[in-house]
């Protein structure tokens, strides 16, 4: 609509969606929700989470090893968790909420074939099970997912700076999600 935005970055260092999905208050709720508080109300809000969660050495690959839990039990847990949290959040706020899914993993050489493709899975699973619940809450996506991936689901090096963050090529992309 000819309007210009200014993102302004607001991080909760070390959260997952994992914290979000806890019944408990912990310092990741309280850090994100002073910081939702402080936008102000109505504004539109681009939520990155899930990052964390899907590591071949930390989030759910560690808890479905430990547990012994199904991988989709876990994630579809963790993400209906973490939408309903953001969702609980917003009742005051009214913020707009744009939610953007994980990118593809880089495949990294120092780890195995089987760990690559543990951590492509649990991308896959997470991000598609974010997709529905969005889609359940009317939520918006900001899908960096798909640009991102190759054929097999890892990084097309089209986007990532290193072997785990997108850089500003993937602006453009993003932006034309915003406007949609």
């Amino acid at each position: 609509k000819k309007q210009t935005f200014c993102i302004s970055p607001v991080i909760t260092f070390g959260a997952k969606a994992y914290h979000f999905s806890q019944p408990k208050e912990n310092a990741y709720k309280a850090i994100t929700k002073h910081n939702l508080d402080a936008i102000p109300n109505s504004s539109f809000v681009a939520v990155s989470i899930g990052e964390i969660d899907c590591r071949a050495n930390e989030g759910l690959i560690q808890a479905s090893q430990k547990t012994g839990a199904p991988m989709e039990e876990l994630v579809q847990k963790t993400v209906n968790g973490y939408v309903a949290w953001f969702l609980a959040a917003n009742l005051d706020n009214k913020h707009t909420y744009k939610f953007f899914n994980v990118p593809a993993p880089v495949y990294k050489k120092e780890m195995t074939l089987n760990i690559n493709q543990k951590v492509a899975d649990v991308v896959y699973i997470f991000n598609e099970t974010l997709r529905k619940a969005l889609a359940d809450h009317s939520l918006d996506l900001i899908d960096v997912y798909e640009p991102s991936k190759d054929e097999n689901g890892f990084s097309n090096n089209l986007y990532h700076c290193d072997d785990t963050h997108l850089d500003d090529r993937i602006l453009r992309i993003i932006e034309n999600q915003f406007n949609e």
